[in-house]
């Protein structure tokens, strides 16, 4: 243990200052290892800081007898957030004395000015000295909360005023903004450096091919003397030399264009646009979720982000072309000091700019009419494919395959003129091009019959209009096009990446339940401790009596429209909970606020922080991936599951078929135990590709709806939480199958979990499971009776035999929940 003491505090002795946080001074005292049983853990299993915040507080608590001393060591890990650049590197070891209940560390937060979606890292507890880490939570994620607008703040006010408004911004500025937030949060500064200037050896390769044009003409093959300017004396020699000009630029040009197309500046700008769509959707409140379709997400993360992306590679190789029209103005300059080719060269670029600039605002209603035909396709060919059932019973396909005759003709239509656009300003630039060079020969040809204009300078200078000008802006005519493409797409990704979040409103509700969850903590330790010294005993501080507390609750889905009004209780653990009440009584409601999935419109739900609450919906989910992937789901730590319980809770569930199914499976651990090791990312990224294949039926698909939501409810008992919500849960299954489910959600709350080893039940936690029902057979099973007042929006506790309880309340009963009598505990619950 000294040795370990020892190797601490020299980790500690190496690391910055700023990173070690303020409880290093109780590091270097030992701590005596007893064999201790008290856990240490995390408070919540996430935590939220803004941008704007200096430091983000953990929490940290102790469970148990809360005697003698006890250490861990922690440390951050990066997640989305990297070190450095959006929170500072922490890491240390926290000591808690004896009787010391809780301790803090605080973690620097980073603003980088920039706009990013949500990121979040990880803070770890490990090394336990007297004590064990908590089983949940042992780790915890930090969610850092974005304060900037995308892409900048410089349209803050617009951004968040809907799509109309966002409409209006100018699209130079808010295009330019983008630019600057892609260079800097993207990832692509020394990507787009390196653009900019090896872009440049193009330009150096046209300079250098006029001057050898003149050079072939007015110096080698030129009459008379011209030894003076000939490379090496003999002429032909000297044009051998010349002749490699025209395959080493070559081979120099190949090897940076395949250096580029390594770099992928597009692919990685569309990667970030996806990326920060993906996570912020992730985050949306209910209404915003509502306000982005699916159709909506599929144009933006395929077709608006690879142009917007477009865009921005476009605006690099816009330097690359102007570096190409330079290099032709500066050799124009050495080798004729010609104005009029000068001032044609001048005036050919401004036309074109001037051309563009006032096309821009058709090429973009063009470009916004096309995105907008292709996403009624998009919506039709969704709509259809899920809702084919719907199609067929009514007998509707006809239809629908009319409606996307018409919409596939009318994205034809839309995309005629969008090409009409993009030709007549391609022509428009050549037949300027040709103007220019026809010009310039009508009043050059002259001075070359007279010898006063060499032929070499001549010629090279209609290959400058004829080739390389024309080129150059016909190439800056398609990028600028780009360009001003990005321009819909990208006012769509502003109004998505600055839709309302809910991670505001889970902050807050994060931050009361920890704070209440303090608050009773003390107040328990004040009663253990006030207890002990009265009487001196020892055993566990029973954190595990807090209620779960509903306190003057009040929802509406629209203002002036309550479904639920001034609701508070308060609701021991260890029970089996039923929400009872007639149809449209506001059950659903009631049971995604206790989940959290909706945040109340004033009020509170309080649940212990160090609890972990799992809501199971109605209709069952599953993930296109293997059945043991899904079962594993729910799991703290994904990376495992122990197969002989899951076998044994499908069983009991009687699902021997997914037993059987999953036996087949091919995931295994190393050692041959019965944990299988799964990878979540790369394994589950292998499942999605072998289930797209036509080839592959998904295991889900033939099976019926009942046996869905067994496995559907298995998932979240393999899971094992505190708190299980199941709404609506039962509903799909006739009665003995329900009464089956139920008989095992009682098992799971009477064994505080299902399938553990009996001589450890007295030390697990106490396990909650809430369901909601319309069935009296179902509500005779419960412990605790919730009733729902459709009349008064209200909900009571309850007997099971109240009159009317499942059609309407007449008379409550103050008997409802009653708080059990806690386990005799060796330890503290995990």
């Amino acid at each position: 243990m000294k040795e370990a003491n020892r190797d601490a505090e020299r980790d500690l002795e190496g690391q910055d200052e700023e990173s070690v946080p303020l409880i290093r001074k109780k590091v270097r005292e030992e701590v005596l290892e007893c064999g201790g049983r008290d856990i240490l853990q995390f408070s919540s299993a996430k935590y939220f800081a803004d941008e704007n915040d200096a430091l983000a507080t953990i929490d940290i608590i102790r469970l148990g007898t809360m005697s003698g001393r006890i250490a861990a060591s922690f440390c951050t890990q990066d997640g989305s957030a990297v070190m450095g650049l959006q929170y500072g590197r922490t890491s240390g070891k926290v000591v808690l004395e004896d009787g010391e209940s809780a301790t803090t560390v605080q973690i620097p937060i980073i603003d980088d000015g920039e706009w990013s979606a949500t990121k979040e890292f990880k803070v770890k507890l490990s090394c336990p000295q007297n004590c064990v880490l908590g089983y949940h939570l042992d780790t915890t994620r930090v969610k850092i909360l974005n304060a900037e607008a995308f892409p900048s703040d410089a349209f803050k006010d617009e951004v968040h005023k809907g799509l109309a408004v966002i409409r209006q911004i100018n699209s130079w500025n808010l295009f330019f903004e983008y630019c600057k937030l892609n260079f800097h949060s993207g990832g692509q500064q020394w990507q787009t450096f390196a653009v900019l200037v090896f872009d440049q050896l193009a330009s150096i390769a046209i300079f250098g091919t006029l001057w050898v044009g003149v050079y072939i003409v007015d110096t080698i093959f030129a009459r008379g003397e011209a030894h003076d300017r000939l490379i090496v004396p003999d002429r032909y020699q000297t044009a051998m030399i010349i002749a490699l000009w025209y395959v080493i630029p070559v081979a120099i040009l190949y090897a940076w264009d395949a250096t580029k197309a390594t770099i992928d500046i597009q692919g990685a700008s569309r990667q970030f646009l996806q990326n920060s769509l993906m996570r912020t959707s992730m985050d949306y409140t209910p209404e915003s979720r509502n306000r982005v379709t699916v159709a909506d997400m599929n144009v933006a993360m395929g077709m608006g982000a690879e142009l917007v992306a477009s865009g921005y590679t476009s605006a690099l190789n816009l330097v690359g072309i102007i570096g190409r029209i330079i290099a032709i103005v500066i050799f124009i300059l050495i080798f004729q000091h010609d104005p009029l080719a000068v001032h044609s060269v001048v005036i050919m670029v401004l036309c074109l700019f001037i051309f563009i600039f006032f096309r821009a605002g058709d090429v973009q209603e063009s470009t916004e009419v096309v995105e907008s035909k292709w996403m009624l396709m998009e919506t039709l060919v969704e709509e259809t494919h899920e809702k084919y059932r719907l199609l067929t019973d009514y007998s509707k396909r006809g239809l629908m395959s009319e409606m996307f005759t018409i919409s596939t003709e009318d994205f034809s239509n839309a995309k005629v003129p969008d090409k009409l656009i993009h030709l007549n300003t391609q022509y428009a630039t050549r037949l300027l091009s040709g103007c220019i060079i026809a010009n310039y020969i009508v009043q050059r040809a002259p001075d070359v019959l007279a010898g006063r204009v060499s032929l070499g300078i001549f010629l090279a200078t209609v290959t400058v209009f004829s080739v390389h000008l024309q080129d150059a802006v016909v190439a800056l005519n398609d990028q600028l096009v780009i360009v001003i493409d990005s321009f819909g797409p990208l006012k769509e990704f502003t109004e998505y990446l600055n839709l309302p979040l809910e991670l505001g409103a889970l902050r807050n509700v994060n931050l009361e339940r920890r704070r209440q969850t303090q608050l009773k903590r003390d107040g328990l330790l004040a009663s253990h401790f006030s207890a002990m010294s009265l009487t001196p005993r020892g055993g566990d501080v029973e954190f595990d009596v807090m209620p779960i507390v509903v306190s003057d609750l009040n929802f509406e889905y629209a203002t002036g429209a309550p479904v639920l009004r001034d609701v508070s209780m308060s609701i021991p653990q260890g029970q089996m909970v039923a929400v009872a009440g007639p149809h449209n009584s506001g059950k659903n409601t009631f049971m995604q606020l206790l989940a959290g999935t909706l945040l109340p419109t004033s009020g509170s739900i309080f649940v212990p922080s160090h609890l972990r609450v799992i809501h199971i919906s109605r209709d069952p989910i599953f993930l296109h991936a293997s059945m043991l992937h899904n079962l594993a789901l729910g799991l703290p730590d994904p990376n495992t599951i122990n197969k002989k319980r899951a076998f044994a809770i499908l069983q009991m569930l009687g699902l021997q078929e997914a037993v059987a199914s999953l036996k087949a499976e091919s995931v295994s651990s190393e050692d041959g135990s019965d944990a299988g090791s799964i990878d979540t990312a790369h394994t589950f990224m292998e499942d999605e590709l072998k289930f797209m294949d036509a080839t592959q039926t998904s295991w889900e698909r033939p099976l019926n709806l009942s046996f869905k939501v067994k496995l559907h409810i298995a998932r979240a008992l393999i899971a094992d939480p505190e708190v299980m919500i199941l709404d609506r849960s039962l509903q799909a299954l006739n009665e003995q199958s329900a009464a089956q489910i139920l008989e095992v959600l009682h098992q799971h709350v009477q064994e505080r979990g299902l399938s553990k080893p009996p001589e450890g039940q007295s030390n697990r936690r106490p396990r909650t499971v809430f369901f909601s029902t319309e069935v009296a057979s179902q509500v005779a099973v419960a412990d605790c009776v919730l009733g729902m007042d459709p009349a008064s929006k209200s909900v009571s506790m309850t007997t099971k035999s109240a009159p009317g309880l499942l059609s309407r309340f007449t008379s409550k009963s103050e008997i409802g929940c009653l708080p059990k009598s806690p386990l005799n505990a060796g330890r503290p619950k995990q």
